[in-house]
């Protein structure tokens, strides 16, 4: 576009001009000048395929609409030269104020490009080690899972958060970092808003998301939801997706955060079909689901049952601190008459102490581990649940009774050593 400009003002410098007839033969030839009575230029430009003059800044600025011969099908009225200087008008006139705008369009000195080239290199080295200091702390507190904001970030706060502290104690190690970054950083250019640090990490959750789904590729994968209320009172949905790599490796990926506008069935199946739409995920690669409590969404199950066995087993037991150290004290009088009967071997390493620990909520390993537990303190549990349901004064006491007689159960027993080999295979 400049290119043509300038190549439409360019031809004013030596107007030439063919000379025309009109009609009659009383007027003689006229000689058309692009030339106003004061000897300024017009912006107009002659068109010899058509014989006619356009106003090249009129049509490229004019806000205004209504019909002009220079702009639409050009003027060819030669004779009435006072025309042109009509449509020029005066200095404030429509025409020049887009002649004005055509100019500034010309000048490269109030360019944006030309503003930029102008930094200076040193400033585009500054900002360069600024943006990585800051690319550094968000990547560590993204990793590590730290928030970022502070209670009091002011400059004289005595702890400004975890970005801004993090950013500090870099700047502290490296004195380059130091020169440009925090107080030494220009007011509009300190990388430090909460605005900046969200984009960075927006950024940075789509870069993940793009290799989590780029490493699952056309893999079948099963998907594990669970809803919560975070801090502003807003129902969101937490997705899951749970796959076997090349390598032949268990993974779990976190794949993204959906608002609900409640928790009914129909209402995470739509938010599900979001997610996958933005993935490009497919339904017909999907084995399993799981929803942890909601029971909406699941169906009642031998292998949930089991489960909440186990659940009940490690409350009753693990609840109070009294029945705690009591199946602690009977699993170690059995590890010693064990060891004295020669039923274990004695070393280093072996016989250690163990417990019935919970199983995490998102860590799926976690339940292998109870249930190793509990098979190995199987014997312990039973005693402790029989002390209980014989205490008459236990508010545990009916639990304990019916945990007795599902422990008892051969089921349970199956399930029980089918589930330790299944989640340890993949672990």
């Amino acid at each position: 576009m400049k290119k043509k400009i300038k190549f439409f003002f360019a031809s004013f410098d030596h107007p030439s001009f063919p000379l025309c007839d009109f009609g009659s033969s009383e007027f003689q030839p006229f000689d058309f000048e692009a030339s106003t009575d004061d000897g300024s230029t017009s912006a107009v430009h002659v068109q010899h395929e058509k014989d006619a003059a356009f106003c090249i800044c009129c049509y490229l600025f004019r806000e205004e609409t209504r019909y002009d011969a220079f702009i639409t099908q050009g003027f060819k009225s030669w004779r009435k030269k006072e025309r042109i200087e009509n449509h020029v008008g005066g200095p404030n006139s429509v025409h020049n104020q887009a002649y004005e705008k055509c100019q500034n369009l010309l000048n490269q000195e109030q360019h944006i490009k030309t503003s930029i080239i102008k930094q200076s290199s040193q400033a585009r080295t500054d900002y360069r080690i600024r943006l990585k200091a800051t690319l550094t702390s968000v990547r560590f507190l993204l990793r590590q899972g730290l928030p970022f904001r502070g209670h009091d970030e002011s400059e004289y706060s005595n702890n400004m958060g975890n970005f801004l502290e993090l950013l500090q104690v870099l700047a502290d190690q490296n004195e380059a970092i130091k020169r440009v970054v925090l107080e030494n950083a220009p007011e509009n250019l300190k990388l430090t808003s909460p605005k900046i640090q969200k984009d960075i990490v927006n950024a940075a959750a789509i870069e993940t998301t793009q290799v989590i789904i780029s490493e699952l590729g056309d893999t079948p994968f099963s998907l594990l939801v669970d809803e919560y209320r975070d801090i502003s009172i807003k129902e969101q949905m937490a997705v899951v997706i749970r796959y076997v790599d090349k390598r032949r490796c268990v993974i779990e990926r976190f794949l993204a955060i959906e608002h609900v506008a409640d928790t009914k069935a129909q209402s995470l199946k739509l938010a599900i079909e979001v997610i996958f739409c933005r993935h490009g995920l497919s339904m017909s690669s999907l084995r399993g689901q799981g929803y942890d409590g909601a029971a909406n969404m699941k169906d009642n199950n031998l292998i949930d049952a089991f489960f909440e066995s186990v659940s009940m087993v490690l409350n009753v037991i693990g609840g109070s601190c009294k029945r705690h150290d009591m199946l602690q004290n009977i699993q170690a009088a059995k590890v010693v008459d064990a060891l004295d009967s020669g039923e274990l071997e004695s070393g280093r390493g072996l016989n250690q102490k163990t417990s019935l620990k919970r199983p995490g909520d998102t860590r799926w390993g976690s339940h292998h581990d109870t249930l190793i537990n509990l098979l190995l303190m199987f014997s312990s549990v039973v005693d402790v649940l029989e002390i209980i349901s014989d205490d008459n004064m236990s508010e545990h006491k009916g639990s304990a009774t019916n945990l007795l007689n599902v422990l008892d159960d051969f089921d349970f027993a199956i399930k029980l050593h089918l589930m330790r080999d299944i989640l340890g295979d993949h672990q």
